[in-house]
């Protein structure tokens, strides 16, 4: 999906959870899976305060270009149609 929403002006970055991991062994993952968009491998402080207060894995939050949470937060994987929705939906919200 990354792939089709860079040309749109969207962009996905994912947050890993496995601090426990090495960025080396982390790094490998990703390029095993074939993701191609930014991951932010986080310090244990981060993941105290952030990663920390999410119930759910995955869990998707659209954020504008300010910073502001926007839409709605999702929480467990869903189907392309179901973010695609949520998507509009969250650039909707930054245009009104």
């Amino acid at each position: 999906m990354y792939e089709e929403l860079k040309t749109e002006n969207i962009n996905v970055v994912g947050i890993l959870q496995d601090y426990e991991e090495t960025k080396d062994e982390v790094a490998k993952i990703i390029e095993q899976s074939g993701i191609t968009y930014t991951n932010i491998v986080p310090d244990k402080k981060f993941n105290k305060k952030f990663v920390s207060a999410t119930i759910g894995n995955p869990t998707t939050l659209f954020i504008d270009k300010e910073g502001n949470i926007v839409g709605q937060t999702i929480v467990g994987a869903i189907e392309k149609e179901k973010y695609e929705k949520a998507i509009k939906k969250a650039l909707e919200e930054i245009n009104e």
